[in-house]
């Protein structure tokens, strides 16, 4: 998992293929299967690896702390291997770690008394709120597929510091302006689950 994510790192998703990865573990491709049964397993694999050190909510933690703790965490870990972004983007849930942390933080939401629709709608905008945030940070735009040659072309002429990615922030902190974003999904939670 870590070589096929270094390859992703380094070249993009394109470039990952069962080859490429038996030549960067110094084996035939056909020796790979041996360990994964196909590219999807290995695909899934990635997503495992850039959210490996994804911890779970810890118990008694204030629920809006550990709200936002949940998706500032993913998006840190997530900036520091973004030509992966589509794979967790179409693959969420294929981390146990994210799958683990999500469960832990809907049930501290819970236990804070919200009602399960709101901690569920809270939980789906915090995801596609850090997701989309991402895409901005990477250089993507609305309309782009993520394995499209304009994603691909800005994502290899610019540097691989997410700090140097395009400011689409008008100049403010990114990380002040996601947490910013956060707080104004918790602003009024009893009122999401209405309309």
């Amino acid at each position: 998992m870590a070589a096929a994510l270094a390859i992703v790192d380094g070249d993009g998703l394109p470039a990952l293929n069962m080859r490429r990865l038996g030549a960067a573990l110094g084996v035939e491709a056909m020796s790979v299967y041996r360990h994964f049964p196909n590219k999807d397993a290995v695909l899934d694999g990635v997503v495992q690896a850039v959210l490996a050190e994804l911890p779970e909510t810890p118990p008694g933690e204030d629920w809006r702390t550990g709200y936002r703790e949940t998706f500032i965490t993913a998006r840190s870990l997530l900036r520091a291997h973004l030509n992966a972004l589509p794979l967790v983007a179409s693959r969420p849930l294929a981390s146990p770690q994210l799958k683990n942390r999500l469960q832990s933080t809907r049930d501290l939401l819970l236990l804070s008394g919200l009602a399960e629709d709101d901690v569920l709608h809270l939980l789906h905008a915090g995801l596609g709120l850090t997701l989309g945030y991402l895409w901005l940070e990477a250089g993507g735009f609305v309309g782009e597929l993520p394995y499209s040659e304009p994603f691909l072309r800005t994502r290899s002429a610019g540097s691989a510091n997410p700090d140097e990615a395009p400011d689409l922030t008008g100049g403010w902190s990114r990380e002040k302006d996601f947490a910013a974003g956060l707080t104004l999904l918790l602003s009024e939670p009893k009122a999401m689950g209405t309309g």
